[in-house]
């Protein structure tokens, strides 16, 4: 056999796919263990861990107050009957309250997950006080179309 019958054989063979996809899964390994912004779960701190928890139930409590900054990029969650404020942003995250307080880096993963629920606890926030609104609103029309017809 020729090299050049050989090498069409090899090329359309399922070798050369294999091989392909080989270097891939090698490239795709190498990103995600030198990639700061890609880590997993499990190769986050004890503390890493302890202060998500802390922000995530607090923001999930009814009675917190949650605050940002645009221009700063901090989120603030205060809570006044546990006397807590937590302060998060990209690659940090504060518990303080009357007694003490703790600085915690956080991974841009978990940041990511603290945000995305922050906002969308605002969002549920925003849509209930713009439903009282617009009840408000249809019940002080009903009051003038009722004032207007007597």
């Amino acid at each position: 056999m020729e090299p050049a019958h050989l090498l069409r054989i090899f090329t359309r063979s399922k070798g050369v796919h294999a091989l392909k996809r080989f270097w891939q899964r090698i490239r795709i390994y190498t990103i995600r263990k030198t990639d700061p912004r890609v880590q997993d779960w499990n190769g986050l701190t004890d503390e890493e861990k302890r202060i998500s928890s802390v922000i995530r139930r607090l923001i999930k409590k009814s009675d917190s107050e949650l605050l940002l900054s645009p221009m700063s990029s901090r989120y603030f969650v205060k809570n006044e009957r546990s006397q807590i404020l937590v302060i998060f942003r990209d690659g940090e995250a504060s518990v303080i309250n009357h007694v003490y307080g703790y600085n915690v880096k956080i991974s841009p993963k978990t940041f990511k997950s603290l945000y995305t629920i922050f906002v969308t606890e605002v969002e549920i926030r925003r849509d209930r006080l713009e439903e009282e609104y617009r009840q408000n609103m249809q019940h002080s029309l009903n009051n003038i179309i009722s004032t207007m017809e007597e």
